[in-house]
């Protein structure tokens, strides 16, 4: 979605409430869609957390998961300087044609190398039928099979994302054709011990398109994947329809954790457990004509680290794609070009959560609160807060109905000490502020207790020992 969004003539039609006629897949779907998407994007939302034990993050017991934590990494040549990678990706194409079919291409089997486990890449096999294009894919087994042999022999773990993004700019017209070709590549990839399946849809994807439609079934998929992307305007346009930002999520719109959101929700709807992989994703910062949003992209890219990891922890691996293609992308994403950027996702990405190495697992887990939660020594908290259609939010924290302290940034974090809680039993109040006066509150009943008193240190061991003069006196 980083270089287009899915504009068919149906979705615009259905944006500027203009007759679409015969021109989508079916009206009724792309109002359903829309109908969708508003009862997503309306729900404001408060959440309080903490930072507690690792072992309370989801684990789905899926190949190269982490027990804890979030996986981040680049493309292979696109590392951020002062950032570890913990996964590394790399792209390539499966276009059918004749000289890969197997009348041209040869079976060659490649041995494949154990994996020793210390190395994780993400590679991405686009695919794509447009124009209701038609293909048998055992036609092109000589050339996959052969393919995913090579992967195999790397003797790394591999991620190995097939038809990314299906559900965007007619990459599949025909769903049922899409599911066929990823359960083929499934199979055959399921053999090689170091190879996982990851499914990836676009996070958005058209009005007139489904997560369900495309979806090839649990036994096929490893990963679930997603591409996610927040820009400035719909197709670049600052004077376009207000309804383009409202449904794409963009502009005053803008919030990443929305997009997860609709994984997140499509998940549940389905009982799928298994962990989430953003395939590529980044904050659009200038526009190809030189327009700075380098503010808007510091925001998003606050929400981006901070809101993912406690709102929805199925998350467990971030690739940020930090390129930038001058004749493709709508915006600019090679984020570690701008030094302001750079810096902050630096600062970010140092929260403990993040993985910059492979195999590894976090140290802590952000737990959401809940009535009766016990703080010993400090109360740490921070906040996940959501106003639809608004970006600079407040949030405040009250104890016992008086204010202590407030954050304008997520994750909206504070510390507070004895020296301005007393311990005991308190009511630990939050609320959202939007500039036009106190929206959501939640409230928890919380503990608040001295630490615990650090142990004295083990006193030295007196040994004695028996001396002897010679061996005559033994």
């Amino acid at each position: 979605m980083k270089r287009y969004i899915k504009t068919t003539i149906a979705a615009i039609a259905a944006l500027s409430m203009l007759p679409s006629g015969v021109y989508s897949k079916s009206l009724d779907m792309v109002n359903s869609g829309m109908d969708y998407r508003r009862a997503l994007i309306e729900v404001p939302e408060l959440k309080l957390y903490r930072s507690t034990d690792a072992e309370a993050w989801p684990y789905y017991g899926a190949k190269f998961e982490p027990r804890s934590g979030i996986y981040i990494g680049t493309p292979y040549n696109k590392l951020y300087p002062g950032i570890g990678n913990a996964i590394y990706t790399e792209y390539n194409w499966f276009v059918p044609r004749d000289e890969i079919d197997n009348v041209h291409c040869p079976r060659v089997p490649v041995a494949e190398k154990k994996s020793e486990h210390t190395k994780l890449r993400g590679i991405n096999l686009n695919f794509a039928l447009k124009n209701s294009q038609i293909i048998d894919i055992r036609d092109y087994s000589n050339w996959l099979y052969n393919l995913i042999d090579t992967y195999s022999s790397y003797g790394e773990d591999i991620l190995l994302i097939f038809g990314k993004e299906m559900n965007i700019d007619d990459n599949f017209n025909d769903p049922e054709l899409f599911k066929e070709c990823f359960r083929f590549v499934a199979d055959y990839a399921h053999t090689k011990e170091n190879i996982a399946m990851v499914w990836s849809p676009n996070d958005m994807g058209g009005l007139d398109t489904t997560f369900e439609e495309f979806w090839p079934g649990d036994e096929y998929v490893d990963w679930i994947g997603c591409s996610l992307y927040t820009m400035p305007f719909f197709q670049r346009k600052p004077d376009g329809p207000k309804s383009g930002n409202y449904y794409f999520l963009m502009n005053n719109y803008a919030h990443p954790a929305i997009h997860a959101k609709m994984i997140h929700e499509f998940l549940v709807e389905h009982d799928i457990k298994k962990p989430v992989f953003i395939t590529e994703g980044g904050v659009g910062y200038e526009a190809p004509d030189g327009t700075d949003y380098t503010s808007f992209a510091e925001h998003q890219l606050r929400s981006y680290y901070s809101d993912i990891c406690r709102r929805y922890p199925e998350f467990k691996c971030i690739v940020s794609f930090n390129e930038y293609f001058e004749n493709g992308d709508l915006y600019r994403y090679d984020m570690s070009k701008n030094p302001v950027l750079l810096t902050l996702i630096q600062e970010l990405t140092s929260d403990p959560v993040y993985l910059k190495s492979y195999p590894s697992s976090a140290p802590c887990f952000y737990e959401e609160l809940s009535d009766g939660t016990e703080f010993k020594g400090s109360i740490d908290i921070s906040a996940y807060a959501y106003r639809p259609g608004v970006q600079d939010l407040v949030v405040r924290y009250l104890i016992d109905g008086e204010w202590v302290s407030e954050k304008k940034e997520p994750p909206y974090a504070i510390s507070l000490t004895n020296e301005y809680v007393t311990y005991g039993s308190h009511v630990l109040t939050s609320e959202i502020y939007d500039g036009a006066g106190i929206k959501n509150t939640v409230s928890y009943t919380i503990t608040f207790s001295p630490p615990d008193p650090e142990p004295e240190p083990a006193k030295p061991r007196h040994i004695s020992v028996r001396k002897y003069k010679t061996t005559s006196d033994r």
